[in-house]
């Protein structure tokens, strides 16, 4: 099926059409047709949501980056355009060239989080394509599922037909490489091709395995049916962070994290019970400081952005975090995003960087706000009350207590802490979330992260 035309009287019938209209600055066109590997790297969810997930972005420009080889994105549609494609029989389409998913030899989803798993059902649908694995043909697109979500990949075992595991930067290389080599070869069989690829480091074909299920429903066992599959597929993970990504796409509406953004660090050492990322991005690695301030210049040249987001799961506990805000003072940044800051890792001099270069940012002079792990089991409660002692100390003009500890625990700690310090205890719920904005509304003083969530953006957690 050629690309689609003439989509625009349907773009004029929608909400947000810069939605599925592509083109905006730094997305990566390519010839169609001088191409012999096509991937479709697919967000389940809206495209304001997706636009914002850096895997995505890292991917697409390594599979562009390679000759021959192009990548293209595709999100899910809001119901507006859902409505309209149905009723008169359009199919999802890719941003960049507006080709059918069905016309690409890779489809490639993002699971960040189970409740979009749905989407992809849905999505496959809209393209054309079989829902389950097993109705889809040598003639049909790979459909391959990496991200956080997919090292619990059983939920969609019968609709996915392998599964990345850990790390996808250097895997998406070996499967593009991989596809373009079958192709020359002439193809075998679905089955075949699936074989192959099940010998990369980190690549599960689900096929090839049988789970065994407990009376409750529970795993038992999962055990493979073909010869030579590994009774357990190890996930894969890099050995030191891929150079930053420095030229995003530029998006036409604002997205939920409307900024550049550069990962400074990878994994966490924290050990929260409740945090799966935590758990399944090791081993912890690092950015040099000089790096994250290159990158920041490339990144301001590129995008014309002025807001800077220190992207990691615990960003305070980056060994040279102090170096790093320090270089960003020559760079020109107006406002610092750290999403995770953790009171007992956030020491004096950082704190004095931060006021003296007048960084916007999200800290302890904001809200009075102490961690606790998130209901882990490192912190009892009076420990918590401790804490927020300290914090309260350190920040004596605060207008509440902002804590992260979930639950009933929440509530064993916050009658207490307002008793002693009479201010409102709130935890890190959406709800409480904007009971602080409130609080901080008030007095006049908010902080960026303050403004993001005013705005209705992604509710990110302090841990």
């Amino acid at each position: 099926m050629p690309a689609l035309r003439n989509l625009e009287p349907v773009f004029a019938r929608v909400s947000k059409a810069a939605r599925y209209t592509g083109g905006e600055w730094n997305s990566i066109v390519k010839d169609w047709d001088g191409c012999d590997v096509r991937v479709a790297f697919a967000y389940p969810d809206l495209y304001d949501i997706g636009m914002s997930n850096m895997g995505l972005g890292i991917l697409y420009d390594i599979v562009n980056r390679r000759e021959g080889m192009l990548a293209e994105r595709v999100f899910a549609p809001w119901s507006d355009m859902e409505a309209i494609m149905r009723t008169e029989g359009i199919p999802l389409w890719s941003l960049e060239t507006r080709h059918p998913l069905s016309e690409f030899d890779v489809i490639g989803f993002s699971l960040s989080y189970e409740g979009t798993y749905t989407n992809i059902l849905n999505m496959l649908d809209l393209a054309g394509l079989p829902v389950r694995a097993e109705e889809r043909t040598d003639a049909h697109p790979l459909v391959i599922c990496g991200g956080s979500g997919a090292l619990n990949p059983d939920a969609l075992a019968a609709h996915v037909d392998m599964f990345v595991l850990g790390d996808g930067e250097e895997t998406i290389v070996e499967i593009v490489d991989f596809v373009r080599e079958w192709k020359r070869q002439g193809r075998g069989t679905r089955d075949e091709m699936l074989l192959r690829l099940s010998k990369i480091w980190g690549v599960y074909v689900p096929r090839f395995y049988e789970p065994q299920y407990n009376a409750d429903g529970t795993i038992r066992a999962i055990e493979p049916t073909v010869e030579g599959q590994p009774p357990r597929v190890a996930k894969r993970f890099v050995q030191e962070l891929p150079p930053p990504l420095t030229k995003p796409i530029v998006p036409f509406l604002q997205t939920v994290h409307d900024r550049m953004a550069i990962e400074i660090q990878r994994g966490c050492t924290q050990g929260c019970r409740f945090c799966q990322a935590g758990m399944i991005y090791r081993p912890r690695l690092e950015r040099d400081p000089e790096e994250v301030v290159a990158a920041t210049r490339e990144l301001q040249r590129n995008t014309g952005y002025d807001e800077l987001s220190l992207v990691s799961l615990s960003t305070t506990d980056h060994s040279r975090i102090v170096q790093i805000v320090d270089g960003l003072r020559e760079v020109g940044a107006q406002r610092l995003a750290v999403g995770t800051a953790y009171s007992e890792v956030v020491n004096d001099k950082l704190k004095e960087l931060l006021a003296y270069h007048g960084f916007d940012v999200c800290s302890l002079e904001y809200f009075g706000i102490t961690d606790f792990g998130g209901g882990t089991i490192r912190k009892t409660e009076e420990e918590i009350i401790d804490l927020s002692a300290k914090a309260r100390e350190e920040a004596p003009e605060a207008d509440g207590i902002l804590i992260s500890c979930g639950g009933l625990r929440t509530l064993n700690v916050a009658k207490p802490l307002e008793e002693r310090y009479g201010l409102p205890v709130v935890s890190s719920t959406p709800a409480a979330f904007w009971a602080a904005m409130q609080l901080v509304g008030e007095s006049g003083r908010l902080s960026g992260y303050g403004r993001m969530l005013e705005q209705a953006r992604a509710p990110a957690a302090v841990h």
